[in-house]
């Protein structure tokens, strides 16, 4: 037990030659293990804050690949020799053949210095066992991350939310996969009077979702609201806006880049500040999903449903259906709706991703719709533009 056993023919090595060997190694063993510890923190940094994977996680991902095999490099030359295999016990390690014990190493253990000479080297394995560590703590995190979009599809959510508005109308946006078709009841605030909408149907082909406009609405009017024929159906009031280009004040907010598809437990607290705001409507200005998280560079392609689900897991969280049922919403999108820094409608994810965005967002809005540079075209489901103007008393919002 405390001596260096060969396992095949004996072959001598004298000692000043490990020693050497070990000396010169340590160094490089050490930069790597520091060096892979780095990398380690670095991805579990991607996995826990709210960054775009592009910029964190791939890259670390490389350098970790990089140091690794720097790290097999330097493992595979510390053997001494393919037909030995050594024991270090305390007090020392003997080398030689069974027989040879006038040779000796010092005392050696996984945490402590391979020589006096080399005290960080310590330090190195410690911070490599602790990144390992941090690296399985959080690995049911970066699995749910990469899987949200074909794990947590929240496929029989309920949800209604307002869209745009104006100073006589506004949109109610409805999805519900367990009915056919829905009505709103509505009235003037002070009014006893309600009024009742034709039946919407909600098709599958756009995943249970549509859209209806309340029209003829008096202007800056608080009215309540209630949406029939669909599960735990919700009621809440709306305020139009003022009479277009009447004098007045009009206060609106805007927002962006809403990671809810992270993690499960992300909640976005934002909006919860947007609603105490009390704006007259605001303006999602994009990135409302990250579809291209963390498929950086490929995306979720043409899957409809992938993309769906990204919208559906925002669109449940807590804070977004409370303001969704008061704040009149309108809506743009940018690159990660459908792929990070996407230049147009020649890549292939550029179709799917855009008409799954009108279905969930695009489809709501409401205004005076504007030339759209050859992004607005006929689909299924009719025409949907993509740019508005929103007349607000004094105020044009773009």
């Amino acid at each position: 037990r405390s001596s260096l056993h060969y396992l095949s023919p004996p072959t001598s090595y004298p000692l000043e030659n490990i020693s050497t060997k070990m000396s010169t190694l340590t160094p490089s063993l050490t930069y790597t293990l520091l060096s892979i510890s780095i990398a380690t923190l670095w991805l579990c940094g991607s996995a826990i804050f709210n960054i775009t994977v592009l910029y964190i996680a791939i890259p670390a991902m490389i350098f970790f690949m990089v140091t690794a095999a720097l790290a097999v490099v330097v493992l595979k030359k510390m053997f001494i020799s393919r037909d030995t295999a050594c024991i270090w016990v305390n007090p020392t390690v003997h080398v030689g053949d069974s027989n040879d014990n006038s040779s000796s190493l010092p005392p050696f253990s996984l945490l402590s210095p391979m020589s006096s000479q080399s005290p960080v080297l310590s330090i190195g394995i410690i911070l490599s066992l602790l990144a390992s560590l941090l690296c399985f703590a959080f690995a049911p995190t970066l699995m749910v991350y990469v899987l949200s979009p074909w794990t947590l599809t929240h496929s029989d959510a309920t949800l209604v939310r307002l869209g745009g508005i104006s100073d006589t109308a506004v949109n109610l946006w409805v999805r519900s996969p367990t009915s056919d078709s829905f009505t709103v009841k509505y009235r003037e605030e002070t009014s006893s009077d309600w009024t009742t909408t034709s039946s919407t149907p909600l098709p599958s082909s756009t995943d249970h979702t549509s859209v209806v406009t309340l029209s003829n609405l008096l202007p800056s009017s608080t009215y309540e609201y209630s949406i029939e024929n669909i599960p735990n159906s919700p009621s809440s009031t709306f305020t139009t806006l003022p009479l277009k280009h009447a004098p007045g004040r009009v206060k609106f907010g805007f927002s962006s880049c809403a990671m809810k598809s992270k993690h499960a437990g992300y909640e976005m607290t934002g909006f919860a500040k947007l609603r105490k705001l009390s704006p007259s409507f605001p303006i999602f200005l994009g990135d409302l999903i990250y579809a291209d998280v963390p498929l950086s560079f490929v995306g979720l392609g043409t899957n409809k449903e992938a993309y769906r689900s990204h919208y559906r897991r925002t669109f449940i969280d807590p804070h977004m259906v409370a303001t969704g049922r008061s704040l009149p919403m309108q809506f743009m999108y940018d690159d990660h709706e459908i792929l990070n820094d996407v230049r147009g409608r020649e890549d292939e994810s550029f179709e799917a991703a855009l008409d799954v965005w009108k279905e969930y967002a695009g489809s709501s809005n409401l205004g005076t719709p504007l030339p759209d540079a050859g992004l607005t075209r006929n689909n299924t489901d009719g025409f949907v533009p993509v740019h508005f103007a929103i007349d607000a008393g004094p105020a044009c919002v773009f």
